[in-house]
């Protein structure tokens, strides 16, 4: 009896994926990726809120 092995292909995972961090965190897109505004981590663990990262110019 022969028993063949079946290969696992690696899986890519990320602790957070892009469906699960809204939009407005969206600083601009490069090459098809969203960059985010700096501290957005912040906003997901609820730290901050998203008025607070996002910058005004209303100099």
């Amino acid at each position: 009896m022969t028993v063949v092995a079946e290969e696992k292909t690696p899986r890519r995972t990320s602790r957070l994926s892009a469906r699960s961090i809204p939009p407005a965190l969206i600083y601009e897109m490069w090459k098809g990726k969203p960059v985010y505004y700096r501290g957005y981590r912040d906003v997901l663990a609820g730290k901050k809120t998203i008025e607070e990262i996002k910058s005004c110019s209303d100099l």
